[in-house]
């Protein structure tokens, strides 16, 4: 672009000043940046916990289900078992029944790649990972669900 003035006027032929140094074609304070910056965090926040499910709280859980559970580091074993259960499979509109069925039979086909280790509390257990975003879980040692989730990719945050 030719940022040279026009003898004369200063003025071009349609009425534009023409500058000897390029100006900024929008000049921002701190404070519009501020006020953008927080009108975009408010509107992630509230899109993001909108679209969150909400979880019957007065759900009961059976004792068959609840059999198949460890306590680990919770208070209860129904504590543990919600916990779980809540952050790994309501969002996909699985029961509790279902979740622990699934987690059983992922146990059961996936024991030959199970990996010894500590659970945070101390009891010798499992962990089993099928690769970066799939399935896994930790387990006890005689195959109690301590936890177990579906996949990465499709896990509520």
């Amino acid at each position: 672009m030719n940022f040279r003035r026009k003898k004369g006027t200063g003025l071009s032929k349609w009425g534009q000043v023409f500058y000897s140094k390029p100006v900024p074609i929008c000049v921002v304070g701190i404070r519009p940046i501020f006020s953008l910056s927080i009108f975009v965090f408010l509107a992630a926040v509230f899109l993001f916990s909108s679209c969150k499910q909400k979880v019957v709280p007065n759900l009961v859980f059976s004792e068959e289900t609840l059999s198949h559970w460890d306590r680990a580091t919770f208070p209860t074993v129904e504590a543990c078992a919600r916990y779980h259960w809540e952050k790994h499979a309501a969002y996909l509109g699985k029961t509790p029944e279902e979740y622990t069925k699934d987690a059983i039979q992922f146990f059961s086909a996936n024991r030959s790649n199970a990996r010894p280790l500590r659970l945070k509390d101390g009891e010798e257990g499992f962990v089993i990972r099928t690769g970066p975003g799939g399935p896994g879980g930790y387990f006890t040692s005689d195959g109690k669900i301590v936890s177990f989730w579906y996949s990465y990719a499709r896990r509520r945050r």
